[in-house]
């Protein structure tokens, strides 16, 4: 079959991969997308670049830092220029879609048109199981990707060609710079790469043949590629920044216990399964935590990948086996960055698993089937993957539009937005505060961006975390200001954990549930509280897993929290309130 042959093949593999990409973008037009949490200080940001603040270090941590370069708020700046918010999640897409294009297209370089058709399916099954991520800006997503193509560049740099050396340092640079977490997968891969490509020069001792050899000129051209894409961070470090110091502490003692071992063997072996995450799009549990696995899955995908590489070397076929090296040096390093992992053991900070169970895979498959002859083989296992590529792909269009990220906060924030600029004063100073513990402050994040981008003059308290989220520049106190915002969700509200002070008004309010499921959250949560007793909490009723449990214990009837948690699950409403800052 021709068409599974040559450019051809190529060129179809890339449409039906493209084209739920594409279908994404087109599910964005004519909507309005308003960021919250960290996604609108990552908006934040990104509207600084150009301007005196232009940012030189990429997000902040949760841990006080922040992410060690900036690339990924520097490439998404035009977009946010030209088209506002909205605008970033297109960008976001086409450089995921970019992203897919140029791993296809090395898998064309290093094994022609059957790896490309392989691939392709690796991309497809990889697309559907990250779904709305690929419009995500959020910094742990946007990584990604840049991450799955820098793997096949390391594999390319291994199997000589030198030309794919700067390439992978640019963009290992952008998957590290804008997710900390990849920095040890990128930095011991990066080493791989270069003592590979050292090795030939350090064999030619002879001065006047050194600098001919094409070892040395590649590797010269990608540390000059490295200078340039961490220089912001160098500029940074070099005019009193603290971050490297701060990342280097916490790297040491990072003041939380760390997952450990036993934790990175279990992860790879849910990871690693044949039917893994990057296929099913699921490594969650209800709780939130990544799902639990015996080891065992991990270390049979290890011995086949091992296997099917060293079948792929006594058969005479390096590249293959290279792939394989990758595989497990890539395995390796995910499971020393995930021993590392602290704080809450959540999939999204070890979203490399997904792209390091897909390598694997494919070297699995690669190694066994690139030695095939037969055309009617050859062609039978490229057709078998190209209906793969177009079920999903059918699958992926079905499922439009795309979802917003956080979509209930965007709503929430389009309807309470315009009322609230309303009710300020350009030539005023305002303090945002809020009051959101269920979302973690996504709700003041999102207006506070809100308000910013409308053109207010809008600041934030001062705290650790302050000057690395929102800029030093935008932190303010009660005393230097004119007024305060208040966005308060209504369960605290209604159960007085704030209350509005004197001189206070409601400017605007949004409440995603209608009056009569409104009444019955007050009245299941009455309830609750009365059978609580003193052991009510003082602000929103909880519903999560280890809440309910608790309160069951307490003989707070199942029905009565399986309810109201139903009805949470609808979203919170919010109440903005303009009121008189403190008096010192």
């Amino acid at each position: 079959m021709r068409i599974l042959r040559g450019r051809r093949a190529v060129a179809l593999v890339s449409t039906l991969v493209a084209l739920p990409v594409l279908a994404m973008i087109a599910s964005l037009f004519g909507r309005h997308w308003y960021a919250s949490s960290d996604r609108a200080l990552q908006l934040l940001r990104i509207s600084d670049v150009g301007g005196s603040h232009t940012p030189l270090l990429g997000a902040w941590s949760r841990w006080g830092w922040a992410h060690p370069g900036p690339l990924q708020f520097w490439l998404l700046a035009p977009f946010y220029r030209v088209f506002g918010q909205t605008g970033v999640l297109t960008a976001t897409a086409v450089l995921n879609l970019v992203c897919l294009l140029a791993i296809i297209l090395i898998a064309y370089r290093r094994g022609g048109a059957r790896l490309a058709v392989l691939v392709g399916l690796m991309l497809a099954l990889l697309v559907h199981g990250t779904g709305a991520v690929m419009i995500d800006p959020w910094n742990p997503w946007a990584a990604f990707f840049p991450f799955v193509v820098f793997l096949l560049l390391v594999w390319s740099v291994l199997c000589g060609d030198l030309l794919m050396l700067p390439i992978a340092v640019a963009v290992g640079s952008f998957a590290a710079q804008t997710h900390t977490g990849y920095l040890p997968l990128v930095g011991g891969l990066l080493v791989l790469a270069l003592l590979w490509c050292a090795v030939p020069a350090v064999r030619d001792r002879r001065r006047e043949s050194l600098h001919r050899s094409p070892s040395v000129r590649w590797l010269a051209i990608a540390g000059a590629v490295g200078v340039v894409v961490w220089l912001p961070a160098i500029i940074d470090q070099l005019s009193s920044g603290s971050n490297l110091r701060h990342l280097l502490s916490y790297s040491r003692d990072p003041g939380e216990r760390a997952a450990g071992w036993n934790a990175a063997i279990n992860a790879m072996g849910a990871e690693l399964r044949p039917n893994g995450a990057w296929i099913t799009g699921h490594d969650t549990s209800t709780i939130g935590f990544l799902i639990s696995s015996p080891a065992w899955p991990g270390f049979l995908t290890v011995a086949a990948v091992v296997a099917a590489g060293w079948f792929a070397l006594r058969r005479g076929n390096g590249d293959a086996a290279r792939l394989a090296v990758v595989s497990v040096v890539a395995i390796g390093l995910a499971v020393v960055a995930t021993s590392r992992v602290t704080g809450i053991f959540v999939p999204y900070v070890m979203h490399w698993w997904w792209a390091v169970a897909a390598i694997s895979m494919l070297s699995i498959v690669w190694s066994l089937v690139s030695d095939f002859r037969t055309p009617r083989v050859r062609d039978t296992i490229s057709g078998i993957a190209l209906v793969g590529v177009v079920a999903v792909a059918v699958v992926m269009v079905r499922d439009l539009p795309v979802t917003f990220p956080d979509e209930q906060l965007s709503h929430m924030i389009e309807v309470v937005g315009p009322p609230t600029a309303a009710a300020l004063d350009h030539e005023q100073r305002y303090l945002v505060r809020g009051l959101d513990p269920s979302l973690l402050g996504a709700a003041p994040t999102g207006l506070y961006f809100d308000l910013y981008r409308r053109g207010f003059h809008v600041f934030i308290d001062p705290d650790q975390y302050s000057s690395v989220q929102y800029g030093a520049w935008r932190e303010a106190t009660p005393g230097d200001v004119d007024a305060m915002v208040m966005i308060i969700d209504l369960p605290d509200l209604e159960a007085g954990a704030w209350a509005p002070p004197p001189g206070s008004r409601l400017v605007a309010s949004y409440d995603p549930l209608t009056a009569a499921q409104r009444a019955k959250v007050t009245e299941l949560t009455a309830g609750i509280r009365e059978l609580l007793g003193p052991n009510a909490p003082r602000g929103r009723i909880a519903t999560g897993l280890g809440d309910a449990l608790h309160m069951t214990g307490l003989g707070v009837p199942a029905s009565a929290l399986d309810g109201l948690h139903a009805l949470q699950q609808l979203g919170d409403g919010y109440a903005v309130y303009l009121t008189p800052p403190p008096l010192a």
